[in-house]
């Protein structure tokens, strides 16, 4: 009996290391982690999940020459993908046949499967003591269509970047689908957010440029959306984990310390109306693509998607009737 609850008890540490260092895809204990900073999907990049990321400003990496679809099709797509880095950024990108991380590929043309839905994604080992990528894998789907930035979208994991869910985000190579995908290379966004988690960006917070700026929304006590700011990075626009406020508007609808406008307002014109309704309904539609802040704006009831339920609680504001719009 004892030696089958060492066994199970073996059994179940060893699925807990399993779950701990392993995931299929993209918040930080690098260079800048005293400092406490990160991004978010307001600030146009974010870390990767667990806060994993490369340990210097160089990837290097090999071709799994073991599998036999690599073709050189697919290898030329992969250093294309790793060069948009390369002659973008201060970053660098090269092979080394001695390297634990590898490219290889994989098949999977199931629409209702999950590795079937992507055209390559990321696998890695990561080391919790110390916040660096072990080893990992990029996978590459034969049966989708693979271009350069999808390889670099995966360098990008590499480095440390975590994927941008937001619609307002799709210009973004980190951008988290290729649906209304419109980024082609690594945007300022995403090359400020991997200097300022790999350190090349650092922080000073006693005397670095700081200024508020919009954080996210809050659900206030009686049920109204409004918005909280935080100290944030003139440049990269890491924003501080610690600090800020809920904010408070000026006669003109603005937050008198970040300037954002009231919930609703998405023209910012300091007033909600019928051309902040047209606004929201073409965002809908996907007639418009919005800044991150017209996004946040056009989500008034804070569920963090813009939909006709959000056009409706303008509607109801706009018709003094009990909204979540204040």
């Amino acid at each position: 009996m004892k030696i089958k609850r060492l066994i199970a008890l073996k059994m179940a540490i060893l699925c807990f290391m399993l779950v701990l260092f392993s995931t299929s895809s993209s918040d930080f204990s690098g260079p800048d982690s005293n400092l406490i900073i990160k991004g978010s999907e307001n600030t146009g990049w974010k870390r990767a999940k667990y806060n994993y990321h490369n340990s210097s400003d160089t990837i290097q990496f090999k071709f799994d020459d073991s599998d036999p679809y690599l073709t050189t099709a697919y290898r030329n797509v992969t250093i294309q993908g790793a060069n948009l880095w390369i002659s973008n950024t201060a970053l660098n990108i090269s092979q080394s046949p001695s390297s634990t991380r590898t490219v290889k590929t994989y098949y999977n043309d199931n629409p209702n499967s999950e590795k079937g839905k992507l055209s390559a994604y990321f696998y890695y080992i990561g080391n919790p003591f110390q916040g660096h990528y072990g080893s990992w894998t990029i996978y590459i789907n034969r049966a989708k269509n693979v271009t350069a930035r999808t390889l670099a979208h995966e360098f990008g994991h590499a480095f440390g970047l975590g994927d941008l869910e937001s619609p307002a985000n799709s210009i973004k190579l980190m951008y988290h689908s290729t649906n209304n995908w419109l980024a082609q290379g690594p945007t300022t966004s995403d090359i400020w957010g991997a200097y300022a988690i790999l350190g090349i960006h650092g922080h000073n917070i006693s005397s670095g440029s700081w200024s508020n700026r919009f954080y996210d929304k809050t659900i206030l006590a009686n049920g109204k959306v409004s918005h909280t700011h935080r100290l944030a990075c003139n440049e990269c626009l890491a924003h501080r984990t610690t600090g800020g406020g809920n904010c408070s508007y000026n006669a003109n609808g603005r937050c008198t310390s970040c300037n954002i406008p009231r919930n609703g307002d998405v023209d910012g014109n300091g007033a909600r109306d019928t051309a902040d309704a047209d606004l929201i309904a073409s965002i809908m539609g996907n007639h418009i693509a919005p800044s991150i802040h017209q996004y946040y704006l056009a989500d008034t009831n804070g569920d963090g998607n813009v939909t006709v339920a959000d056009l409706l609680e303008l509607m109801k504001f706009l018709a003094n009737m009990s909204s979540t719009v204040q």
